[in-house]
């Protein structure tokens, strides 16, 4: 039981010194010991709080004392703040906009130059941009947000994010359809709806300049990783004006990357088509045999060079990046076969010099070409160093 005029939340058991100690005016040393000084505010707070005459809200009134303030001595101001500006953000938690909002100013008015008076003023500017008409809106938003079980929940988050379209606050309306495309297009799976969320944000010029450029940047990065050029053109012409000069670029390497993409099919294309016509027309004169001799000289040479190439490109890029050596593999595996490929063509072709050059040319670009399509499809971010 409490002894009289002792605190509710201050056991005198708790007080009670050890051999040689003195006494805790209000029995807190060991309170103190037990939990971090945050959370002994909030203890003390809390208990104050709840045993005021008018809750939460009349916590911080003057008339009111609170817990830690001893006979004799004055109130510490910022610990004031602090403790109305923790049960603030009790409050917010609870969706208790305006109780928090009243603690927010008391904790301001308590510790009109500290840090903790300072983050109260921060929470108020936050609740004035976001509340006012658009309160409820803002408790529907917290209502999914600060929920963990509905925020996992993606039957919940759709409808948030159909309810969002219709707020007229618009940095609620932001706020409610950013979370909702970052849910749906990540760990919900729902990426089509999540991708209409971004671009309801991208196209709102009520949203501001950064939240549509951050909508506008997720688009283009979600088309760009799928290689669909057109839905990240799209996505930048959302924008408008406000389009800056990393989007751009990001969509005209996509651009450049398809235009080399389409380039590579066709000179390996080109290089099959040439080599199954000689094929056919040798087998038809029957003179295949005479490309055995200078494959069988070629083929050495070939390994060694798609050798080289897969070892010391890896072992280069690992050693400088730590990248995974797949991709270069892969590339010296690739020119092995075109190596061959061309060594045949030319054994059973045409001796003529312009077919000769043309050989030539096609077998190089495919070289190229084989290296893009290696490493755009192992990982495109070794084609940046490129400008692709």
């Amino acid at each position: 039981m409490s002894q009289p005029g002792v605190p509710v939340m201050c056991d005198p058991g708790l007080a009670r010194p050890r051999h040689g100690q003195r006494r805790s005016p209000v029995g807190t040393s060991r309170l103190h010991d037990m939990l971090p000084p945050r959370k002994v505010v909030f203890a003390l707070a809390l208990g104050h709080a709840l045993t005021a005459p008018g809750g939460l809200a009349s916590a911080g009134d003057a008339g009111a004392p609170l817990p830690w303030a001893t006979p004799g001595s004055a109130e510490d101001p910022e610990a004031r703040a602090g403790a109305l500006l923790l049960l603030g953000e009790a409050a917010e938690q609870r969706s208790s906009l305006e109780e928090a909002y009243a603690l927010y100013m008391k904790a301001s008015e308590a510790s009109p130059r500290g840090p903790n008076g300072a983050r109260a003023r921060a929470r108020i500017a936050w609740l004035d941009a976001r509340t006012g008409e658009g309160s409820a809106e803002l408790v529907r938003l917290e209502s999914v947000r600060s929920d963990p079980g509905r925020a996992a929940d993606p039957e919940v988050v759709l409808e948030l994010a159909r309810d969002a379209e219709g707020f007229h606050q618009a940095l609620t309306r932001t706020e409610a359809l950013l979370f909702a495309a970052e849910a749906l297009t990540g760990r919900l799976g729902r990426e089509t709806d999540g991708l209409r969320a971004y671009r309801a944000v991208a196209r709102d010029p009520s949203s501001g300049a950064d939240a549509r450029r951050l909508a506008a940047s997720r688009l283009v990065a979600w088309h760009g990783a799928r290689r669909e050029v057109a839905g990240a053109r799209a996505a930048l012409t959302l924008l408008g004006p406000l389009a800056d000069a990393s989007l751009e670029s990001a969509v005209l390497r996509l651009e450049r990357r398809r235009a080399a993409r389409r380039t590579a099919l066709a000179s390996l294309g080109l290089l099959g088509l040439g080599l199954a016509t000689t094929l056919a027309r040798s087998w038809r004169r029957g003179a295949l045999g005479s490309a055995r001799g200078p494959l069988r000289r070629s083929l050495g040479l070939a390994l060694a060079f798609g050798g080289h190439v897969a070892i010391v490109g890896s072992g280069l890029a690992w050693y400088l990046s730590r990248a995974s050596p797949a991709p270069i593999l892969g590339l010296g595996a690739a020119l092995v076969l075109l190596l061959v490929c061309a060594r045949a063509w030319a054994a059973l072709g045409s001796g003529a010099p312009l077919f000769r050059s043309a050989r030539a040319l096609v077998a190089a670009a495919s070289v190229l070409g084989a290296g893009f399509l290696v490493l755009e499809w192992a990982d495109p971010r070794y084609l940046e160093s490129f400008g692709l």
